[in-house]
């Protein structure tokens, strides 16, 4: 099928009600492993642990400039959540880089 005419669904039915059909975002050029921890299954990817440690990143993350001891918190944090969610840890670095490609194209003025 051609890129773009496709779409995944999710049939729902609670109890014995009406059965609800949600419509997923494309997962085109996903790995196994994303689409099985996605939103398609309801597995939750996230737990207590891992949302701290997301947290500090972000605080972190939120700062103009880093220094040395910032930095070095900053690599051991993302070490940390690549062995308690390597999802969770593609998904910040994917964040993170996202994040200065519009920082870099802002100071271009683009």
């Amino acid at each position: 099928m051609p890129e773009g005419n496709a779409s995944l669904q999710v049939l729902r039915q609670e109890s014995k009600g009406p059965v609800t059909v949600e419509r997923l975002s494309t997962m085109s050029g996903w790995r196994y492993d994303q689409i099985l921890t996605s939103e398609a299954f309801g597995v939750p990817d996230r737990n207590d642990e891992t949302e701290k440690v997301l947290e500090k990143i972000k605080k972190l993350c939120m700062k103009d400039r880093l220094n040395a001891k910032q930095q070095s918190q900053l690599e051991e944090l993302m070490e940390m959540l690549e062995k308690i969610s390597p999802l969770g840890a593609e998904a910040q670095r994917r964040k993170m880089v996202q994040e200065e490609i519009q920082d870099i194209r802002k100071d271009l003025g683009l």
